[in-house]
């Protein structure tokens, strides 16, 4: 098979965290993917523990509700957020590999909804995927977490966070 029949096969794939390819250079976007109880995106936060490991600062990262059995009587029906992290950022396949470590972050969530800012249209939504027409190539400028989550002796914690992303693909607006 020569080069471009190649590139025109490959354009069409495309992965939860990286889009299709763009050109022959295989150069592909980064892609952000939210719905209001996951997220899924390319972070450029990732630290490299050991010198010599194989793994670059860029990461592949998930963060999701899992169920998860819990033995408590006051976490029972509650989920788990959990964090998945890949550190093979660059590979189009599945993250599931021996790369991917997972962290479950807190546990006894009664409520976890995320929502995305566009700051162009002024508006929040739900959903946020960069590979769609109305946010080709941008990440969310900010993401809002609303939780519920309760713990053991009655303790209890309801909270609203906006935090930005860590990598917008549309630049960062210096009036900021």
């Amino acid at each position: 098979l020569d080069q471009q029949a190649i590139m025109v096969g490959d354009r069409e794939k495309g992965t939860i965290y990286w889009g299709a390819v763009i050109d022959k250079t295989g150069i592909r976007m980064a892609r952000f993917f939210g719905t209001d109880s996951a997220m899924n995106f390319i972070s450029s936060s990732n630290l490299r523990v050991y010198k010599d490991s194989r793994e670059s600062v860029f990461a592949k990262l998930t963060f999701e509700l899992i169920d998860e059995k819990n033995s408590e009587p006051e976490l029972q029906n509650t989920k788990t957020l959990l964090k998945r992290l890949n550190t093979n950022a660059f590979a189009i396949e599945q993250d599931d590999d021996i790369f991917t470590r997972k962290y479950p972050l807190l546990r006894g969530i009664q409520h976890l909804k995320f929502s995305y800012y566009n700051r162009d249209k002024d508006a929040w939504t739900t959903t946020w995927d960069s590979d769609s027409a109305d946010y080709k190539g941008i990440y969310p400028d900010l993401i809002k977490v609303e939780i519920k989550v309760v713990g053991p002796q009655n303790l209890n914690f309801e909270g609203l966070f906006k935090f930005r992303p860590e990598i917008p693909i549309s630049g960062i607006n210096p009036s900021t």
